[in-house]
């Protein structure tokens, strides 16, 4: 948990300031302002599963911390080009997600959270965080490489301004009739020509 957040939830209700939560989402960029009311949560609304998402982190939020979340649903094209801006406009909290294109720890830390990415434009730097992760790209020993990758983890999990919801799981139910059907991984594809029906 961010030490913000951690603080907040420590809080007694009256006196949690909406403040703390724009500074919490986006303190090293410098146009946020402060908030005069609730926080806004940007979501693209085509998927029920998102706007569900969204629904339920609203009133966890209202009931445990006594934050109020106004919705703002957006659709799909709308909210790409919305997310785009982000780059350089101020904003309270969105939903989005990743799917790893390679089974490789830097498709995740070196991609999305270093500062010279900044994939979600949360505008996050820690030079200890960018210092690991441009250490475990070019770390060729996969034990060393694993250990610093797991202390930027710690990082990351410690002090950027993201909350992970829940992981993608796929489950398959396959005839017994068929041969080869395999999900990778990673983006779970399939390879269609392994795929055999047995007679």
């Amino acid at each position: 948990m961010a030490p913000a957040l951690s603080k907040l939830s420590k809080t007694p209700k009256a006196s949690r300031a909406p403040r703390r939560w724009c500074q919490w989402s986006c303190e090293s960029f410098s146009p946020c302002s402060p908030l005069l009311g609730p926080l806004l949560a940007t979501f693209a609304a085509e998927a029920a599963e998102t706007r569900s998402v969204a629904e339920a982190i609203q009133g966890i939020w209202k009931s445990g911390l006594g934050i109020d979340i106004v919705l703002e649903p957006m659709e799909g094209k709308a909210f790409d080009n919305w997310r785009t801006t982000r780059k350089e406009q101020p904003y309270h909290m969105y939903t989005s997600g990743w799917g790893s294109d390679y089974e490789d720890p830097n498709n995740w830390y070196n991609l999305l959270f270093h500062s010279k990415a900044d994939f979600f434009y949360a505008h996050w730097k820690n030079a200890d965080f960018d210092k690991l992760v441009d250490q475990g790209l070019l770390e060729n020993d996969q034990a060393k490489r694993r250990a610093i990758y797991e202390s930027a983890d710690k990082l990351l999990n410690a002090d950027a301004p993201y909350i992970t919801y829940y992981h993608w799981a796929r489950f398959d139910l396959i005839k017994p009739y068929i041969e080869g059907l395999n999900h990778f991984r990673v983006l779970g594809r399939v390879q269609a020509y392994l795929v055999r029906v047995k007679k």
